[in-house]
This record gives structure tokens, sequence and C-alpha cells, in this order.
């Protein structure tokens, strides 16, 4: 009887930290399928937009910061362009990510809106099957963080990572992406 509770309980806790690999799985299937309600349901879409905006927003500050650095008044002129390009991007951004180009956005590559564009591959998340210049790495950051970095092989730079938080006890969602540094 105890061997009997053991493995069920093995059982269990494999089921349990599995769950983000198969919902990788299942993103991937849904991509290649081109199945959109089905792509939505694994992205966690106002989160992901936060996320996108957060990330943006520091990338703008921090260009804007740079390029004013030697200019007396650059501080000034850099928070107001910083504040008004803050204000400028949340509508952008709010019409613009959508499950589909959050799913291009995942691949790590750029391609063009009209899905004929220059990446390796017109399928997203094709990245989940390596193509052999992409690198991944995958694990749990915490117990409700499963993170997915994509690097390039040849100079171990990276792409882009994104990170999957879970809702309830064995369903993910896509619920961030963080740009390279």
């Amino acid at each position: 009887m105890k061997k009997l509770i053991f493995l069920i309980a093995a059982l269990f806790a494999a089921w349990f930290f599995a769950t983000p690999y198969l919902t990788l799985w299942s993103v991937k299937t849904a991509a290649e399928a081109r199945d959109v309600a089905a792509l939505s349901q694994y992205i966690d879409l106002p989160a992901v937009k936060e996320s996108i905006k957060t990330n943006l927003r520091f990338k703008m500050t921090d260009a804007i910061a740079k390029t004013h650095n030697n200019n007396p008044y650059g501080n000034v002129l850099g928070a107001a362009g910083s504040q008004l390009a803050v204000q400028m991007l949340d509508p952008v951004l709010d019409a613009a990510i959508t499950p589909e180009s959050v799913a291009a956005l995942l691949q790590g590559k750029n391609n063009n809106a009209s899905g004929s564009g220059s990446g390796r591959n017109d399928n997203p998340l094709a990245f989940i099957s390596s193509d052999g210049e992409t690198k991944i790495s995958t694990g749990y950051k915490d117990f409700d963080t499963f993170t997915v970095t994509l690097k390039n092989k040849a100079s171990d730079a990276e792409l882009i990572s994104f990170f999957l938080k879970r809702q309830g006890l064995f369903s993910w969602k896509i619920a961030g992406v963080n740009f390279p540094k």
C-alpha cells in the first residue's frame, strides 16, 4: 500500500512540474495551426502588454538619458521627451499587441507584419523545435514562474526571454517578455 501511495505521489509530482513544458508544446501546436483562439488561451494578454510597456519605457528613458547626457539642458529635455514618448507609447502598444504579435515576438526574430518577413520561419514559436541557431534554456524561477530564454548559439547573446505564470494548480500562461539589455 505504501508503494502505491508513493507511486501516485511521484506521478502527481512529475505531472505537476511538467505542466509548463506541456503548455509550451500546446502553444507551439496552436501557433503552427495558426489557431488564434487556442493560442490566446495560453497568453495573459494584459500582463504581457504591461510587461512589454515596462521594458520599452525603460529602454526609451535609458536611450534618452544617454543622448542628452552631455547637454546642460539634457535632463529637462530628456524628462519631457521621455514623458511624451510614454504617453504616445501606451495607446500604440495597446492596439499593436495581439496574440499573433506576441507569438511572433517570442520567436526572437523580427518578422514584418505580413508574415512573410525575413525570419527563419513563418510559423510563430518555431523556436521550440530548435533550428540549430538558437539555444533555449528553460527552468523554474520560483514555484509559480517558469522562464524560457533564447540565445544565439554562435555569440551567446540573449535574443529574448519570457516567462509563464501558474494559473491555478496545473495551468500556465505566458505573462511577460523581457528584452535583452
